[in-house]
């Protein structure tokens, strides 16, 4: 099952994976899990900007727990008032007419306010490793920027299982 997801956050780039870094990755429902690229570059998403990743399930089941990756303009770390998590159907590629994947209809819909989802700071492994930051809406880039990230891990309640 291909999903298309559609992320709005406050301040954070998001990352979709099915499971817990420190978990073992076996137990994913994933075709393959979705780390956060240490030398990569992290882009600011805030109300009304979306972020979107696709994602195929492995097996049947609902989606119990969701988590992802974010981090802050030159480290400078805010707060969450919440996170809205929404899925979508997909919109596969069919060239010539289309050339990327894209969200079809809204099927589910979630929203994770302060205290529903835990916050884990993170470091990557080798300290030399800066990110770069990247804001579409003014457009401005900086690079190097930061090396701190952090992970949010979100457990739904039954009530709101996504299957």
């Amino acid at each position: 099952m291909n999903r298309k997801l559609l992320f709005m956050s406050i301040g954070l780039v998001m990352i979709l994976v099915s499971t817990v870094m420190a978990q073992d990755w076996s137990n994913h429902k994933m075709h393959f899990p979705q780390l956060p690229d240490e030398d990569g570059w992290d882009v600011h998403v805030d109300n009304p900007m979306f972020l979107a990743d696709d994602w195929t399930c492995s097996e049947t089941g609902p989606i119990t727990d969701i988590h992802w990756w974010g981090s802050w303009l030159d480290e400078a770390e805010g707060v969450i008032n919440s996170f809205v998590i929404k899925v979508w159907t997909d919109i596969p590629v069919d060239p010539p007419s289309i050339m990327y994947s894209r969200p079809g209809t809204q099927i589910w819909e979630f929203e994770a306010i302060a205290g529903d989802f835990d916050i884990i700071p993170l470091m990557p492994g080798d300290m030399a490793d800066w990110e770069g930051w990247y804001d579409p809406s003014v457009p401005f880039s900086n690079y190097p920027d930061h090396q701190q990230y952090f992970r949010y891990d979100l457990i739904l309640p039954e009530a709101a299982w996504f299957d």
